[in-house]
């Protein structure tokens, strides 16, 4: 039995509402890139009139900086090239995409991947999400339905054209009269952008929670591609032992390494370690629960 992942939850629940409301098709390009360093267009919504319902949120116009840098990314420990744009104000608001390499994205349209698919991983993938201030703390907003997209312009040395067109979710259960189904909240942005190489912060250290953390994801995204969710995720030649350690290396190779497999039918079996602290983690298609410890000889 697969735990349901909040990119499922989205993809699942979403279909008919904020996402459908949204054109198919990717942004193009603009004729004028703005200058050198500086992101400008719309957002949608603000904190103060966010009701849940996408249509009656207001577009404001919207400027802000755009950079972009090799930063360690801390949902798998990978580094990868980076894009933030950052719109400063009394609604603060960040979007952060990610590239699955340390190379930047090849020129072309990148529809946005749910974090902890499987498909999200690849190296050709482009994934992300936006932070906004409401008044009071920083809320997180998940990007990646089908009609959230990103396109990268042929750039000149050390710059970055692209557009972004999205509306990214949440779901918000603080007021007590929302509970205990919760109220969908949005913020978007449809903004061109000019970035510019900035700075790669500091990479935090890996905790042994982080380290189960990943696996974790790791292993989710492979359960889910064995059983051919409904992201796309499922292929074939992944249901094979030779498919499996493919699937990890591709994706978390640079943290994480197969320990071993059991395949038996549909059954599947796996057991991660982590190559920074040599933890283990398993699980089986069977199961709900993850099993985590040290592996034997790892570091304390």
């Amino acid at each position: 039995m697969l735990r349901l992942h909040l990119g499922l939850f989205l993809t699942v629940l979403l279909p008919g509402g904020a996402w459908s409301q949204r054109p198919l098709t990717p942004p193009t390009l603009p004729t004028s890139p703005p200058p050198i360093g500086v992101t400008a267009g719309l957002r949608v919504g603000r904190p103060t009139q966010d009701t849940g319902l996408l249509r009656a949120l207001p577009r404001d116009s919207i400027r802000g900086r755009a950079t972009y840098a090799v930063e360690l990314d801390t949902f798998d420990f990978r580094p990868k090239w980076t894009l933030r744009l950052w719109f400063p104000g009394p609604d603060s608001l960040e979007l952060v995409l990610r590239h699955g390499d340390t190379l930047p994205p090849k020129a072309g349209s990148y529809r946005l991947d749910l974090l902890a698919t499987g498909r999200s991983h690849n190296r050709e993938a482009v994934a992300g999400g936006v932070r906004a201030w409401d008044g009071s703390q920083w809320q997180a907003f998940v990007t990646g339905g089908p009609q959230d997209w990103v396109t990268f312009g042929a750039s000149a040395p050390g710059t970055m054209v692209g557009v972004v067109d999205l509306v990214a979710a949440r779901l918000d259960y603080s007021d007590p009269k929302l509970r205990p189904l919760g109220r969908w909240r949005y913020r978007g942005l449809a903004v061109v952008f000019t970035a510019q190489r900035g700075t790669s912060p500091p990479p935090p250290p890996m905790a042994p929670a982080d380290e189960d953390r990943l696996m974790v994801r790791a292993i989710d995204g492979l359960m889910i591609t064995w059983s051919g969710a409904i992201n796309g995720d499922g292929e074939l030649r992944h249901r094979t032992e030779a498919g499996v350690r493919d699937f990890i290396a591709q994706r978390w190779g640079t943290t994480l390494a197969v320990d071993s497999i059991v395949l038996h039918g549909e059954e599947l079996w796996i057991r991660l370690r982590g190559t920074h602290l040599g933890r283990r983690c398993s699980q089986s298609t069977s199961e709900v629960a993850f099993h985590c410890g040290w592996a034997p000889g790892a570091r304390s």
